[in-house]
């Protein structure tokens, strides 16, 4: 009988052992969960996101962590699917017990994301999504410091307004919430200025034929091309554009796939001059991007996107919040993520609520230009690393 006591009481002492390490374990760790696309048409796109987050992870671990506890990223795909970013968001939340919510990429699954923090008070972060709607539902756990559609396309509408002066424009557009929201801008600011839209139209992303679009856009003859797409389709916009021998003086594309470095491989020379919308730069004078583009460059082998610099910043601006926040309750974090002024290789992040927007930081947009293979920044000037080519020369006047 009191061997089996004894053998009860070891028994006993074993599990409550086993039972403290699990949880000493668990409370050494912070969890943040990210649903990004890894698989499907934005996959690109969700590997730099994770490539930079992974980077940031390493570097805030292997000096201490936050608050001594070991950060740990929850990185899930959604596959660029609303229903599924919701999903993931959901499981995070109730199963995985994160602190708060980062990611989502483009604004659709960004603005499903954000209704899922919304309703369970759950921090959440948008690093790159640009569509207006997401800070504009007066949600107070949702906080941006990427740009929104309203400011996505501040470089190129200045360059436009103080270069090009174009008679009229066109414009061809992804029908998503990123395209809509993008575009509405552009047709404000002409309508305003009295500049002419001389074509506009949506396409469903990941068509394969645009020439009937762009014959009619031919038919137009406008000074300037404005497209909005992601990778695929802006590769294939610029080819056959070309094939057409449509020769505009520019295009402007909003930023995603005319700023990777796959759209001039894959392109070839009909990326030449192709400028685009851009929020970073690797030739941008801000604090630290010279240590981050050598770290990326090094790792990686190529220079990062400004998908890469906001990945890597995101996870500093929650290690900063984590770290002034009282608690790791949801609505501590948010507290702190609303009093964040912090300088990043992003450029400096501060949330505020202005026009109609509800936690939104103000970056500065710039314009961008594909010249002998590289990116360089070429408006406004006093962030020029490059003078532009305007107007570009026709396909036949090409080297």
């Amino acid at each position: 009988m009191l061997k089996r006591l004894s053998a009860l009481v070891v028994m006993i002492a074993l599990c409550c052992f086993t039972l403290v390490g699990c949880g000493s374990k668990e409370s050494q760790t912070i969890k943040i969960g990210v649903p990004i696309p890894l698989t499907g048409a934005q996959a690109n796109f969700g590997e730099i996101l994770q490539k930079a987050y992974r980077m940031a992870e390493e570097e805030i671990n292997n000096a201490g962590g936050v608050k001594g506890k070991k950060l740990e990223l929850v990185i899930v795909d959604h596959q660029g699917k609303p229903e599924a970013a919701m999903a993931s968001a959901e499981n995070m939340i109730t199963t995985d017990k994160v602190s708060m919510l980062l990611g989502g990429y483009a604004s659709s699954t960004a603005y499903a994301i954000a209704q899922v923090a919304q309703k369970n008070s759950m921090p959440y972060v948008v690093d790159v999504a640009s569509a207006d709607r997401v800070t504009q539902q007066g949600w107070k756990c949702v906080f941006r410091f990427s740009e929104c559609s309203s400011m996505a396309m501040d470089g190129p509408i200045s360059f436009m307004e103080k270069i090009a002066k174009p008679e009229s424009i066109a414009l061809i557009y992804e029908n998503s919430v990123f395209g809509q929201d993008s575009i509405k801008i552009v047709e404000s600011w002409a309508k305003q200025n009295g500049v002419k839209v001389a074509f506009s139209d949506s396409f469903m992303p990941g068509s394969v034929d645009f020439k009937p679009i762009l014959s009619r856009i031919k038919e137009a003859h406008p000074d300037i091309i404005i497209p909005v797409a992601y990778l695929t389709d802006a590769v294939l916009i610029v080819r056959q554009a070309k094939e057409l021998d449509i020769s505009p003086k520019m295009f402007i594309g909003a930023g995603a796939g005319f700023v990777l470095p796959e759209f001039v491989t894959q392109a070839g020379n009909a990326s030449a001059y192709v400028a685009s919308a851009s929020i970073w730069q690797p030739d941008m004078k801000y604090a630290g991007i010279p240590e981050f583009v050598k770290k990326w460059t090094d790792k990686f082998g190529t220079a990062p996107t400004y998908h890469a610099a906001a990945g890597y910043a995101a996870i500093y601006v929650a290690k900063d919040a984590l770290e002034r926040a009282v608690s790791l309750k949801p609505e501590d974090i948010a507290n702190a993520l609303k009093a964040t002024d912090l300088k990043t290789v992003y450029g400096r992040v501060k949330f505020e609520d202005f026009n109609g927007y509800t936690n939104q930081n103000k970056p500065m947009g710039v314009m961008v230009q594909w010249l002998d293979g590289k990116l360089p920044t070429v408006w406004p000037a006093e962030a020029a690393a490059a003078k532009y080519v305007y107007p570009v020369p026709a396909w036949n006047e090409r080297k």
